[in-house]
């Protein structure tokens, strides 16, 4: 076999090329657990179902010797974005408000729902402009599957937006899903449609002192 589908992948097309050496040789082909059946190369599918699949070709030459080993290719297909089942900043959910002078601290719980398994989580943040999120941006370094908290400090004095994005494996373009059930890339739809919103959260930060000030009335007969 000499081309195949990424492992794992979203797609749920596949493509195969093979060769064999001995001209005038035929091939046969075969899916899972499907029967075997003349094929040319390249042999493509078209929807396939999530799971894991397999697929087999052998040859036989003009002889009639048909090959006793034939070449397979085994691939994983996730159609199904992560779901994140919980997410608090300070230990508060949504809706709630976190008021602050300093770091906060940001927890989540995702799952992997189509067997490729989480790749990496993002933590987002934006600022608030008129009470929405505008301008997300990924805050810090991708962090690695079974990350479940981390710390930021905001930026500035104000309302902040944050989020998380978690995808999972998948080829060529993973599988992604926010902390408020949105699609962030790979499928843009799937059978968990739709997920309980967690988020995002906002986080008011201040961290300057209130400033005391009063008038001293003047003197009587002063002036």
């Amino acid at each position: 076999i000499d081309t195949f589908p990424p492992d794992p992948t979203n797609s749920t097309s596949a493509s195969f090329t093979f060769h064999i050496t001995e001209a005038g040789s035929t091939f046969e082909c075969k899916l899972d657990s499907g029967a075997w059946g003349s094929c040319t190369s390249p042999k493509d599918y078209s929807s396939l179902s999530q799971g894991s699949h397999t697929f087999q070709v052998k040859a036989t030459d003009v002889a009639g010797n048909t090959d006793a080993t034939p070449a397979s290719f085994t691939w994983l297909i996730d159609i199904t974005a992560p779901t994140v089942t919980d997410f608090k900043i300070n230990g508060l959910v949504k809706p709630g408000i976190v008021i602050t002078n300093s770091a906060v601290t940001i927890t989540w719980t995702a799952t992997d729902t189509g067997g490729s398994g989480i790749d990496h989580v993002e933590l987002w943040r934006a600022p608030d402009v008129g009470g929405v999120p505008v301008g997300w941006g990924q805050v810090g370094a991708n962090m690695p599957p079974g990350t479940t908290s981390t710390t930021d400090l905001p930026p500035a004095e104000g309302a902040w937006w944050y989020g998380i994005h978690v995808l999972d494996k998948t080829q060529p373009a993973k599988n992604c899903i926010t902390e408020a059930g949105g699609h962030c890339g790979g499928v843009t739809s799937d059978s968990l449609d739709v997920r309980p919103s967690k988020g995002p959260l906002v986080v008011v930060f201040d961290n300057i002192p209130p400033v005391v000030s009063f008038d001293i009335p003047p003197t009587p007969g002063a002036g």
